[in-house]
């Protein structure tokens, strides 16, 4: 810059765009950690499936990793894009066909555009929980697809949906723990899902320190939301308001919902 006004606009120019660049190099490292993790297990794999052993083995092994097939390192790549929540909307079935929707929109309209970046992540956020989240795992059309594949891809469909399962398993007793036991008040529990639809009961509880989506903090006494821990937030909030919905049914419905979900699972 040939003047102050100048050397002043670079610095604030350079402050604005370093969260921007810091987000963009966070991305590029996970990918990149991600890539060489699943390139070493599917290396692996290989080779295990080849019959080999001993050094014939771990040769094989490290010819992989240094010159990977070209189905491998696609293999990797789709691996590192899914878990940095960067898939394409065409791979994510019917929420990538929602999410394609909002992105077309977004390019439609110019002022929108700014908006198409946020579009993807959510959607891929989205679509990762679906993937795991008790009933609607089954719904999905990447899970179902990956089950009748077999296989690996069905093997890690299965495991999806069991961690989904065994996470939320974990979240409901604390759903449905109040947070004075002594003086239990309704939706006030360790973990809250959406809460009431109704306007002055959430007032009511709101008063209270309640608030949606939350966990609470003994130490603080608080509630400490975990809306922006995704996806995993994502699968909390949908199992603590199942629990929330659950608590209201007759105990025979909330058993049929229950019975369904794992029967379907078996089934797979």
């Amino acid at each position: 810059p040939e003047t102050m006004w100048g050397g002043t606009v670079d610095l604030i120019g350079g402050i604005v765009r370093a969260p921007g660049r810091a987000l963009m190099t966070e991305d590029a490292v996970l990918k990149s950690v991600n890539y060489r993790m699943e390139l070493r297990a599917l290396a692996y794999r290989e080779a295990a499936q080849e019959g080999l052993t001993g050094t014939a083995f771990w040769n094989r092994v490290r010819g992989i990793l240094d010159d990977p097939p070209p189905a491998v390192k696609d293999a990797a790549d789709s691996f590192k894009l899914a878990n940095t929540l960067n898939r394409d909307f065409a791979e994510m079935g019917g929420v990538g066909a929602v999410g394609q929707t909002g992105a077309d929109a977004a390019n439609r309209v110019p002022l929108l555009r700014l908006l198409t970046p946020f579009v993807r992540t959510p959607t891929n956020s989205l679509h990762f929980a679906t993937e795991r989240v008790p009933i609607l795992s089954m719904l999905s059309d990447t899970i179902r697809a990956d089950l009748k594949a077999g296989g690996a891809q069905r093997a890690q469909a299965l495991a999806k949906i069991t961690g989904g399962m065994g996470i939320s398993a974990v979240a409901v007793p604390y759903a449905a723990a109040p947070v004075n036991p002594d003086a239990p008040t309704p939706y006030m529990t360790l973990i809250t899902g959406q809460g009431p639809k109704d306007p002055r009961m959430q007032a009511e509880l709101r008063a209270l320190k309640w608030q949606p989506y939350s966990i609470w903090n003994p130490l603080s006494g608080e509630y400490v939301s975990y809306r922006r821990f995704e996806p995993l937030g994502t699968i909390l909030g949908i199992a603590a308001t199942y629990t929330e919905i659950g608590g209201q049914l007759p105990e025979q419905g909330a058993t049929e919902i229950a019975s369904w979900t794992h029967s379907d699972v078996g089934s797979s």
